[in-house]
């Protein structure tokens, strides 16, 4: 957790099937990568993959590379993720998994997700996909603009008016401790939050404080 990824020539967080028996978080990470910034298998005999509280920019490659091992699997929790990624996307079934609370920006142009093909991870309607009626048409999430900022200070952050505002689902599993009014946005940081003010929620990337300048 809390760390900035970058150059990466391959899958930045590539999870392949982990016999051991453990648990895995990746979390409150600003991911930046113009490859496919995200591969992931299942972890086995241990607790599920969870994927929470990062930052994916600007995206690029397929949405997910999602393998399954055909074994048994402790699932996958994506939650709380502000992502921007690809065209495409690759599936497959993964057991026992959560797809909530995230903001995916994509430009897929072909429907690719369903539940058949994921299963339960299958994104929820606690979710804002921005063209997901191109990938994932049943889903019942938000399909509209997120309303970002547009300067540096301000690029990943709800402005005013988002509906991703209060669109999330509360759950005391989802790592929520920057939610005080007991209705979480959907992405990876909370309306209202600035760089300043986040800094024990996302701040603490690298080996020193974000700041403005930096």
């Amino acid at each position: 957790g809390y760390n900035v990824w970058q150059n990466n020539l391959d899958n930045v967080a590539e999870f392949d099937g982990v016999e051991a028996l453990m648990n895995l978080r990746f979390h409150h990470n600003l991911v930046l990568s113009t490859y496919d910034a995200l591969a992931i298998t299942t972890t086995e005999n241990g607790g599920p993959l969870t994927i929470d509280h990062n930052i994916w920019w600007p995206g690029g490659g397929r949405i997910m590379k999602l393998v399954g091992t055909g074994r048994t699997n402790r699932g996958v929790e994506f939650v709380h993720n502000t992502y921007f990624t690809g065209e495409t996307s690759s599936f497959n079934q993964f057991e026992n998994s959560i797809f909530e609370n995230n903001i995916v920006i994509s430009e897929c142009v072909k429907e690719s997700w369903t539940v058949e093909r994921l299963g339960s991870f299958f994104p929820t309607k606690y979710n804002l996909l921005k063209n997901g009626e191109r990938y994932a048409p049943s889903s019942g999430a938000i399909f509209d603009d997120p309303k970002l900022g547009d300067t540096p200070s301000n690029f990943f952050l709800l402005q005013k008016g988002s509906p991703a505002i209060n669109a999330g689902v509360l759950k005391e599993k989802y790592h929520q401790l920057n939610v005080s009014d007991k209705h979480p946005d959907v992405g990876a940081m909370e309306y209202g939050e600035d760089i300043d003010t986040s800094l024990a929620n996302f701040g603490h990337c690298g080996p020193r404080l974000i700041t403005r300048q930096n």
